[in-house]
């Protein structure tokens, strides 16, 4: 393999870019046996027991809780609450007369936890909102949770809250899925224009295969994306869920795309690959100023140890 290719860079583009030889033993050191036994804890204690106090038990004391889709109302988890006693603090408050939650789609890997499903909420004196379309992300080390990411249509669902003219919804909306379309066909130009010049695009799961580096910058992002795509063929995203929400956009589906064997020292023309992708966008004007990558990087390990197993 050489040197380039064995690069590791941010998300997605860590992957393309290629793998160190040592890199499925960074997949197998990164994930411990706790991962997703805490993150499915968690998710029940917050969803289906309603028990904050497990939830504590389950939270690191110096934790972050961050839900940007807040911003529609302007409270303190759009920035981040940082500490356990804070973060229980405001789980308190929230307090819900009513809460219903069926989980759609989950999958772990290295430290972090995806959950994907719909909420029902109901708050004293306010009528139920339904199926509300929540995503979240949860960064497990040592059986804590140190960090919490929600993104959430709220937009939509609650009533009370401020909502952007439906036009404005709409162009977002619109802004949203050009880019992504681009993303899965690989018009990296196309990308480039649409993102701001000091665009953010990191993918943190990526860090289970030595990845999780930040770009910053349309240039910088257009050159790494360029570089990752050399090798790769027939790259395509397919989306089973999205939702928009303010200046947020979250698309839920699967990757698909193709690497040549010898990449990976499996004599074989090509390996097929598919797993889970989370992309999270946040837009400003008619620009994407932040984009995310959340992927299953346990299943991309699992189809190089399969290829190899079958030579």
């Amino acid at each position: 393999m050489s040197p380039s290719v064995s690069r590791l860079a941010a998300g997605l583009v860590s992957l393309l870019l290629g793998l160190a030889p040592d890199a499925l033993a960074q997949e197998k050191k990164a994930a411990p046996a706790g991962t997703r036994a805490v993150a499915e804890a968690y998710i029940d204690s917050l969803f289906l027991e309603r028990d904050l106090d497990r939830i504590a038990m389950l939270t690191a004391d110096e934790t972050l809780f961050i839900d940007p889709t807040a911003d529609l109302w302007g409270g303190p988890i759009m920035s981040g609450v940082r500490g356990k006693e804070n973060v229980i603090a405001v789980m308190r408050r929230a307090n819900p007369e009513r809460l219903a939650y069926r989980l759609e789609r989950s999958f772990s890997t290295g430290e972090y936890a995806f959950f994907y499903g719909k909420l029902d909420w109901k708050t004293y004196g306010q009528p139920v909102a339904e199926g509300i379309p929540l995503a979240t992300l949860l960064r497990i080390q040592n059986d804590r949770v140190v960090e919490r990411h929600d993104h959430g249509d709220y937009e939509h669902h609650l009533l009370g809250v401020p909502k952007l003219p439906k036009e404005e919804q709409q162009r977002r909306q619109d802004l949203a899925r050009r880019y992504l379309q681009a993303y899965s066909e690989t018009r990296l130009k196309d990308m480039a224009a649409l993102l701001t010049e000091d665009a953010i695009f990191q993918d943190p799961t990526a860090a289970a295969i030595g990845g999780g580096q930040t770009y910053r910058g349309a240039k910088a992002i257009h050159a790494a994306l360029e570089q990752a795509f050399t090798h790769v063929k027939g790259f395509e995203i397919t989306t089973t869920a999205e939702f928009f929400s303010n200046n947020h956009a979250v698309f839920i589906g699967d990757c698909r795309f193709e690497i040549p064997g010898e990449l990976y020292g499996v004599d074989v023309p090509k390996i097929d690959f598919e797993q889970a992708l989370i992309v999270v966008l946040k837009m400003e004007g008619d620009r994407i100023v932040d984009h995310r990558d959340y992927s299953d990087y346990s299943a991309y390990r699992e189809r190089i140890e399969k290829a190899r197993g079958d030579q």
